[in-house]
């Protein structure tokens, strides 16, 4: 049946509501099996041309590479008309992922889509064209889908300008290979406590920057164990960063990493500090919070970032005086 309007508060990210008999809405969504993907795109296949879906969903999906499949439909079969976020204390007494937001989807093409923010209890709104919801192919042409998408989570027409400036300038991770964010998934399964025979090479757990902390286990398997190595975690709340006001890091080598912990490579111990420096400052700290994929700090975010080739990252970036002011005052 198809209807003007498919009004809905699904499940939030649950997975195991969706499974293989639901056909195209578990095979189509991508590799993780939510049901807020699902119960969007079943909600779409039920509207009339020019029928209207009315959602309050998590964030996660505007942005995180495994929803590739999900925006992609999403951006063949229609248009965002509205699309206002919130801060997950939206619902107070329960316990939200990420932030919330609530999308008005339209079966029909429209040029442009309204994003609103409320961000510590101040709005801020921007139009984006259809066509800037997808990134450049140039930029992203061993990483990503046929069309890639995605939908950053603006901080108004400023907010949009900053980001568009750190993403297309500079050298890309896909231009120089120089960038790329590894996370090496099956350290996590081959850890002991103990260092002995077996398990006898340094393994970085867990970063807590502020303390001056670092936690080691104990691994089996080297991943480019004897190279400068800028580690961080992934798993990193949005309140966490707006209190420290800044991502953790750490420079290591002759170590390897866990399976929390995001790197980039460096070849130098001075090329680690301008990693660590740039990932620290306020700019990509800005510009994460409109990338942030949930609550975790996603390889993708870091892939359509660049990384400058010197320390004075608002020059480098074109970042004007009145801009530099606004992200003063988010961070």
């Amino acid at each position: 049946m198809k209807f003007d309007y498919v009004i809905g508060n699904p499940p939030y990210n649950r997975n195991n509501v969706v499974k293989s008999i639901h056909g195209r809405y578990y095979k189509d969504i991508g590799k993780v099996k939510s049901g807020t993907k699902a119960f969007i795109m079943k909600g779409v296949d039920h509207l009339k041309d020019g029928g209207r879906l009315l959602f309050i969903v998590p964030t996660g999906w505007m942005v995180c590479l495994t929803s590739e499949p999900l925006r992609e439909f999403l951006y063949n079969s229609g248009t965002f008309k509205e699309i206002n976020i919130y801060g997950r204390d939206i619902f107070k007494s329960v316990t939200i992922p990420g932030r919330i937001a609530i999308i008005d989807y339209v079966k029909n093409y429209l040029s442009t889509t309204k994003i609103t923010q409320t961000y510590n209890n101040q709005s801020y709104t921007t139009e984006i064209e259809k066509q800037d919801m997808v990134i450049p192919r140039s930029n992203i042409d061993t990483m990503y889908g046929k069309t890639p998408t995605y939908i950053p989570l603006y901080f108004g027409d400023m907010g949009k300008n900053i980001l568009n400036k750190v993403i297309t300038t500079g050298i890309s991770y896909n231009e120089d290979k120089s960038f790329i964010c590894y996370r090496p998934f099956r350290q996590s399964y081959n850890l002991s406590k103990i260092k002995n025979d077996e398990f006898n090479d340094r393994c970085v757990v867990g970063i807590d920057a502020g303390k001056g902390k670092i936690k080691y286990e104990y691994t089996r398997y080297k991943h480019h164990y004897e190279e400068y190595k800028v580690a961080f975690s992934f798993m990193q709340r949005i309140e966490t960063l707006q209190q420290k006001k800044y991502i953790p890091t750490a420079i290591i080598n002759n170590c390897n990493v866990g399976k929390n912990i995001l790197y980039f490579l460096a070849k130098d111990i001075k090329e680690a500090e301008l990693q660590k420096t740039w990932i620290e400052s306020k700019l990509f700290l800005f510009c994460m919070l409109q990338l942030l994929d949930i609550d975790n700090i996603s390889e993708r975010s870091f892939g359509i970032l660049t990384k400058p080739t010197d320390y004075d990252f608002y020059n480098f970036y074109n970042i004007t005086e009145l801009e530099k002011e606004f992200i003063e005052k988010i961070i």
